[in-house]
């Protein structure tokens, strides 16, 4: 199965064009007061992802309603549940809150290697991913994550944007890095 890929907190163009060309299924902004002119113009130039408008907390539907304004977004992501907003919803979850992911997808943090997890956590992690999109985000991606990604029915990984090395200068080392695993 392919591993859907959701790029999260891309701020630049240069960011968004990488992820679109490396044909990520999803691209999250993080939207705020300060970012929402500069985001509503990157999204001129981006076409393939879903694109999706990250929240920080606090947020309320009103609030996001406001930032978004007519901006092309398909999906918003809440560091909460919140069935109020007219877009769908991506949920914030951890393994904790896996069995009370309320949305059709979340992004679950995981903070341990695959190895760490109990039969019973990749179980129920598998069981959840029958049902609902799950997007793993974790600094420990490797191939075994891969592996066991692509065995879940609705699977797959959250590549965060980084930050520049240096400014006006960003390295995709490491991204890359992801991108070369996931091809074998």
């Amino acid at each position: 199965m392919k591993i859907k890929i959701y790029a999260s907190g891309i701020i630049d163009l240069t960011v968004a064009r990488y992820f679109a060309a490396m044909e990520v299924d999803f691209a999250g902004f993080e939207i705020t007061e300060a970012t929402k002119l500069s985001v509503a113009a990157i999204l001129e130039w981006i076409e393939g992802p879903k694109m999706v408008a990250e929240f920080a907390y606090p947020a309320n539907s009103a609030d996001a309603t406001k930032l978004i304004g007519q901006m092309p977004f398909d999906y918003v992501l809440w560091p909460f549940p919140d069935t109020t907003h007219p877009l769908p919803a991506i949920e914030l979850a951890d393994l904790q809150s896996l069995p009370l992911i309320k949305s059709d997808m979340a992004v679950l943090k995981v903070f341990q290697n695959l190895a760490e997890l109990s039969p019973a956590i990749r179980t129920n992690l598998l069981a959840v991913a029958r049902e609902k999109l799950i997007f793993i985000d974790t600094p420990f991606i490797d191939l075994a994550w891969l592996d066991f990604i692509s065995g879940m029915e609705n699977g797959g990984i959250l590549l965060k944007a980084g930050s520049e090395d240096k400014p006006g200068i960003k390295s995709f080392d490491a991204i890359d890095e992801i991108f070369s695993l996931l091809e074998h």
